[in-house]
């Protein structure tokens, strides 16, 4: 997280405003009195804010070297009366956290007032919609009017490039609904209303698509959501496929109409677009339609489509884009090597952004690189940030953000994050499933399980939501449980690797034989086949074989595979932390240091 000048007057976090000039605290205008050495440690932690501030620090801003105090209890007064004056509880904080035998750090979202304008570090959420002043709109599925059924791609492409370029128009009056969110509407007859009250936005673009022996005619209409008027509709109608600059005439359109007073400016990837042929276009478009399929099979088939799209049309920098965010989720899916995968996600993301240097997908695609493959963690957690800047709408750049900082333990920015997601796609399967990792990785089991039950509840196939509930079962010992949903989440994702977790939890609760079993299988595949050493170290950690998960671990080290950044916060390795090999390889990988 960025941090602030010590130099910098007005900052606002929550209801509270500071003057740093003044030394003044004010909640919602009034004045809060705060004393001298309470308000220079809230000065130094906003200074730091997200970072870990430690009382050697402190005592040298405050207690210089000659003052004779007890600098321990003076300390600890200060930082009492701070909590009180902002009603934080040092239990259950909101603003500050005590990072045991270190010092503290400022947790919530801070922004900067300069010039009568706020600047956010990170963008704030509100958990009950998007509020903040800002402008709420979503992007309904455009529909295929057409006569074939296979350009459905064509309708969901649509959607998906209006979605991201409409998030990054204008992020600091305009925030947009991922499109997750909106598919669920795809074939359901609901009012403009009563999707506007789920999905609590004020606006919504829906439209439709027919492409007919190469002409194509899109349709779209903008519709206040609560009383439903139709405020501005559009047809484009041309011989010409030229799908991608429509897009764009839409947004700007769509703009205008909602009273935005926005500086859009046009990416030079952009530029191309005017040139783009329909073969082109048709490639990206099918490709951005695939990579959103929960399957390798349409993965594989995204990065086909999209390296199509780059041999027919090279300067077009969003193809690019695309490509490297498959890549990072095939090699997130363990589906190929890691150095296989991630290099070659780096190379495009990077081709990307040397074509456009404002493509939020290409800096997220870059960031996943340096976090998960390279150890990189200062310059990943700089490229999440940038891509933040340039779409704070992006689900996938908070959900890619917040692994990051579940990785660091920083687990109170990271539920920040994914809270803050999900204001932008509500109704994602996937961060609610992420949910229950992020509690099962921070040992709220009982937690845990319930959030993996609400996603089951809403879709009974989510793999990832079994997955993270048969663990939390493993801890809490309801192990017929945590295998019945364990081998779920093998069938449901046909990953046959994921055998791996049902041998652990077979090793936990002591069907050594069974579990052996599977591990044999699992060695067999890896011939012809790959199946991370990651998960070959689980499975011995489970079996209690530590010298074969530590050579496990150190093969994951070699091969630089991804899911190793995690280990510090997955429960399965508990048992091999007190053993000096373990914090070898986390000083190894570079894991910053988070007390």
């Amino acid at each position: 997280m960025s941090s602030l000048s010590s130099s910098q007057g007005a900052i606002r976090f929550g209801d509270f405003d500071v003057d740093t000039r003044s030394g003044e605290l004010r909640k919602q205008g009034l004045r809060i009195k705060l004393q001298v050495q309470p308000f220079q440690v809230l000065q130094i932690l906003l200074e730091h804010a997200g970072n870990v501030v430690t009382r050697e620090e402190l005592r040298k801003r405050i207690w210089p070297a000659d003052t004779f105090v007890d600098f321990d209890q003076g300390l600890n007064n200060a930082v009492k009366k701070l909590r009180d004056a902002l009603a934080d509880d040092a239990e259950n904080p909101s603003f500050i956290e005590t990072i045991s035998k270190r010092g503290y750090r400022f947790i919530s979202l801070v922004e900067e007032l300069g010039n009568g304008a706020r600047t956010p570090l990170i963008a704030p959420s509100d958990d009950a919609g998007l509020t903040n002043g800002k402008i709420t709109l979503a992007v309904l599925p455009f529909e295929n009017l057409g006569p074939d059924p296979e350009l459905d791609y064509l309708g969901l492409g649509l959607t998906e490039e209006l979605t991201t370029q409409l998030g990054g128009l204008d992020p600091e009056k305009l925030s947009v609904i991922a499109r997750v969110s909106v598919m669920q509407f795809k074939e359901r007859e609901e009012s403009a209303a009563q999707i506007g009250r789920t999905l609590k936005v004020d606006y919504l673009l829906s439209g439709s698509v027919r492409s007919v022996a190469g002409h194509l005619r899109v349709s779209a209409q903008l519709i206040r959501a609560r009383d439903e008027s139709l405020l501005w509709t559009s047809t484009y109608d041309q011989e010409a496929i030229d799908v991608l600059a429509i897009e764009r005439d839409v947004g700007h359109a769509i703009a205008n109409e909602v009273s935005l007073k926005l500086s859009v400016r046009q990416p030079r990837g952009a530029q191309h677009t005017g040139t783009l042929s329909p073969d082109a276009q048709n490639s990206y478009l099918k490709g951005r339609y695939y990579s959103t399929q929960e399957s390798t099979a349409g993965l594989n088939l995204a990065i086909a489509l999209f390296e199509e799209s780059i041999r027919l049309a090279r300067g077009f920098a969003p193809s690019y884009a695309g490509l490297a965010a498959a890549y990072v989720r095939l090699g997130h899916w363990l589906a190929l090597p890691p150095k296989q995968s991630f290099p070659q996600a780096k190379l495009v993301a990077l081709q990307a952004l040397d074509l456009d240097d404002a493509l939020a997908e290409a800096y997220t695609a870059l960031a996943d690189v340096l976090f998960l493959h390279e150890w990189s963690w200062n310059e990943a957690e700089s490229n999440y940030q940038r891509a933040l800047r340039l779409n704070p709408s992006s689900a996938q750049t908070l959900r890619s953000y917040a692994g990051f900082l579940l990785a660091t333990k920083r687990h109170g920015e990271s539920s920040m994050l994914t809270r803050r997601a999900q204001t932008t796609d509500p109704s994602s399967i996937y961060l609610s499933a992420f949910s229950a990792a992020q509690l099962y990785c921070t040992r709220q089991y009982a937690q845990s399980i319930e959030a993996a039950k609400r996603t089951l509840a809403t879709d009974p196939g989510c793999s990832t939501a079994h997955l993270f509930l048969g663990l939390a079962y493993v801890q809490i010992g309801c192990f017929e449980e945590a295998l019945r949903e364990l081998k779920e989440a093998v069938t449901s994702v046909g990953l046959k690797s994921r055998q791996a977790h049902v041998a652990y939890a077979l090793a936990v609760c002591g069907r050594v034989e069974q579990a052996e079993y599977i591990l044999r299988e699992l060695q067999e595949d890896s011939k012809s086949s790959y199946v991370s050493p990651w998960l070959f170290a689980t499975v011995y950690a489970g079996l209690g074989r530590k010298d074969q998960a530590f050579d496990c671990l150190e093969e994951c080290y070699r091969q630089r595979e991804h899911d190793l950044v995690f280990s510090n916060v997955w429960p399965q390795f508990d048992g091999l932390r007190s053993d000096s090999r373990w914090n070898n390889l986390m000083r190894r990988i570079r894991l910053p240091s988070t007390g």
